[in-house]
């Protein structure tokens, strides 16, 4: 299995915004939430929008093109889009970090979702990868 850990991407405006003209890059090589599968309802980052995430955009590297994981023979199903904030994170952890992306500051609560299901699914799923990629 390849991981790809897609954490720099959470805070980025292209991740989220379907209005962002680098939502959906024609060539298939840009990540956004629906391709990557977050568990984050979108409503809580539309607040957000245009006010100062992050401008870049994601490089899916599960693409199916040359030089990505698929395109080096990586199974699809093998492939596996991870975000530790997205998963681990509470909501309130998570607009923190947005408000001290978008207005320099916040209160920066520390708190995690409820379930060790969640942890163990992760902590498996990240001792088991063969390979293991940082976006």
């Amino acid at each position: 299995d390849a991981v790809i850990l897609e954490d720099d991407c959470f805070l980025k405006e292209t991740f989220w915004n379907q209005a962002y003209p680098f939502f959906n890059i024609s060539s298939g090589i840009g990540l956004n939430y629906l391709k990557a599968g977050v568990v984050t309802d979108i409503n809580l980052v539309r607040p957000y929008f245009g006010q100062g995430l992050d401008q870049g955009w994601c490089i899916d590297f599960a693409a199916n093109k040359t030089g990505f994981l698929v395109g080096l023979g990586f199974e699809p199903s093998r492939v596996h889009h991870v975000s530790l904030w997205d998963q681990l994170a509470a909501d309130s952890a998570k607009i923190d970090m947005f408000k001290l992306q978008t207005m320099g500051h916040s209160n920066m609560s520390s708190e995690k979702r409820p379930g060790d299901k969640v942890e163990e699914s992760l902590r498996r799923l990240l001792g088991e990868a063969d390979v293991v990629v940082v976006n």
